[in-house]
């Protein structure tokens, strides 16, 4: 998953801010940690929540399901909400 995000950095055309946001709150709702800490690395709002949902990363990151632990502590340690 990773990488497929990556290839999107790279070139003319990035994501907007908007964009990147997005992603890294799917990629927290997949329990996706490393692609959630790439994204962070390149500028991801910690505590954003699109339109069409009411959670935040950290909320959507626990609700599913237990094994999400590392992603949870990583968003407790980015200072969420």
């Amino acid at each position: 998953m990773t990488s497929r995000v990556e290839a999107f950095f790279v070139g003319v055309s990035v994501p907007s801010a908007q964009e990147v946001n997005d992603a890294f709150w799917q990629a927290c709702s997949g329990g996706y940690l490393r692609t959630a800490e790439y994204l962070l690395s390149r500028g991801a709002d910690v505590n954003w929540v699109p339109d069409y949902a009411k959670q935040t990363p950290l909320e959507i990151a626990t609700s599913v399901d237990t094994g999400r632990q590392a992603l949870v502590r990583l968003l407790r340690e980015k200072g969420t909400r």
